[in-house]
């Protein structure tokens, strides 16, 4: 009796993840051979849905990595870290994240999706500055010197050189 090869590379479920815009999140990614034979995977990719800010770090790990038949002489599923990063200007949403594989064996692609709830973080505005400027709540604040005008040592000597310089013409 001869048994056909079966191949089955599937990644396993994943818990949904949170995090806050600006930071990292790595994320255990394990991939079973549910298959009767070892296999490897071709490459790995992440789709990331509803998060342009979103980046996924750490894939190339994934290719060609050999994983034998899973729960068969003891062996277990293989995966690696994926870091997630946000951007420090990503809202608030929640991401739909899909991790596929393509398999050696039989080429096929098999994938798990999850969700990851990036958080925008909250932009604090002091209504005190330590240099007594006033603020009127919105986050602008009014600072005397930032204005642009000139001070009375830079206009008078603007006033000589343009005495000096009348008096060189005439």
């Amino acid at each position: 009796v001869e048994l056909p090869e079966i191949f089955n590379l599937q990644p396993n479920s994943i818990d949904d993840q949170s995090m806050y815009s600006d930071t990292w999140v790595e994320v255990e990614v394990l991939v079973s051979n549910w298959g009767n034979n070892r296999d490897a995977v071709t490459s790995a990719d992440v789709e990331i849905r509803s998060c342009p800010n979103l980046k996924a770090e750490g894939l190339e790990q994934f290719n060609n990595l050999i994983i034998e038949p899973t729960e068969l002489d003891n062996n277990v599923a293989k995966g690696f870290d994926v870091k997630f990063t946000a951007s420090a200007s990503h809202p608030d949403r929640t991401c739909e994240v899909t991790f596929s594989v393509i398999s050696e064996g039989d080429e096929r692609v098999r994938s798990v999706t999850f969700d990851l709830q990036v958080s925008a973080t909250d932009i604090v505005v002091d209504d005190q500055s330590s240099d007594g400027s006033s603020s009127d709540g919105d986050g602008l604040s009014e600072d005397s010197s930032s204005l642009a005008w000139i001070g009375f040592y830079e206009l008078f000597l603007i006033i000589l050189f343009t005495i000096y310089f009348r008096r060189l013409r005439q």
